[in-house]
């Protein structure tokens, strides 16, 4: 099959692409996984988005239905980033202006409710080789062991995730324990100067960042409309868009798709994949890229091709 022909087949009319943390060199080298892999540095992130702007229609996501419907030979993306960190206002925002490339941001507003981003708290506290308990739950931290300190980092995060009562019960325990309220946290004055940005539409991404599909159906419709309804009361404008938080197969199905259906346009995932014609029939199960980084130009422009989605989800071409 001709490249070109592969390319229209399988990379889609769109590619919608997630980031979430835009930091310096040093806190990139020094940082723990699973946070590195949610990390690009400054550099990095020019590099990506010069691309970008250079081989796509950069366009935002209330653009995303109409180019998706026109189907034409034009390819777009999305830029999206997930949770709300302040590094999103020092470093990705002037980069963002700098090539006019729109982006959205996903809010999780108990972060900016209680100022309080706790996974980073976690990894801060890990780094200095102190572990926590909740729950039951013993995460310890053996110093100098670093596969270990990532392994209770990836523990206290999923557990953390997975109900509200694990959540504040990590988050007391971080208190316990000495953990500091993380300088990327942002505050509601700092979502109100992102919202009035020209190039940033704001979504919703629930109120407590926990794994909707493990919750019964009243709570995660609760925990969505919240935070829905706190932007609204915030920003004073409507939210149309919304991310699962994680988005992956076993975080997000068709009980999330409807539920975020009752409030929101639009709904992305994390399937990795491009988004096609079929997808104005699914627009709350759009897939998304991660950004890592580790995806130079060259490698970035490879995975928003199609390989990567063919490969990943064995020939699949639409991905729900």
């Amino acid at each position: 099959m001709p490249i070109n022909a592969f390319n229209r087949l399988y990379m889609g009319s769109a590619a919608i692409l997630t980031y979430h943390m835009v930091v310096d060199r040093d806190t990139y080298a020094e940082a723990l996984n699973p946070i590195r892999r949610s990390m690009v540095t400054l550099e990095r992130f020019e590099e990506q988005i010069r691309f970008l702007s250079r081989r796509f229609t950069v366009i935002s996501m209330d653009e995303l239905g109409e180019a998706v419907k026109a189907d034409g030979a034009e390819r777009y993306a999305v830029v999206t980033f997930d949770d709300g960190y302040r590094s999103t206002i020092n470093n990705a925002l002037p980069v963002l202006r700098k090539h006019k490339v729109p982006a959205a941001l996903y809010l999780t507003t108990s972060f900016i409710d209680e100022k309080r981003l706790w996974w980073l708290e976690a990894h801060d506290l890990i780094r200095k080789e102190t572990g926590i308990s909740a729950r039951g739950s013993d995460f310890p931290c053996s110093a100098g062991n670093t596969e270990q300190m990532e392994e209770t980092l990836k523990g206290i995060i999923m557990f953390g995730s997975a109900s509200r009562e694990n959540q504040e019960a990590v988050i007391s325990a971080l208190k316990d324990a000495g953990a500091r309220p993380s300088a990327e946290a942002i505050t509601w004055d700092d979502a109100r100067l992102l919202s009035g940005e020209r190039l940033v539409s704001i979504g919703a991404h629930t109120h407590r960042h926990l794994i909707l599909s493990g919750l019964s159906e009243s709570e995660a419709r609760a925990d969505v409309s919240h935070s829905k309804r706190r932007l609204e009361e915030e920003l004073g404008k409507p939210i149309r868009h919304f991310a699962y938080p994680f988005g992956g197969a076993a975080h997000a199905g068709k009980r999330e798709f409807s539920i975020a259906a009752e409030g929101f346009e639009t709904a992305v995932t994390m399937r990795r994949a491009g988004v096609h014609a079929e997808h104005l029939f699914q627009m709350h199960a759009l897939p998304r890229y991660p950004v890592m980084q580790r995806d130079t130009p060259l490698l970035l422009g490879a995975r928003l091709s199609g390989l990567e989605a063919f490969i990943k989800h064995r020939g699949r071409r639409v991905v729900i």
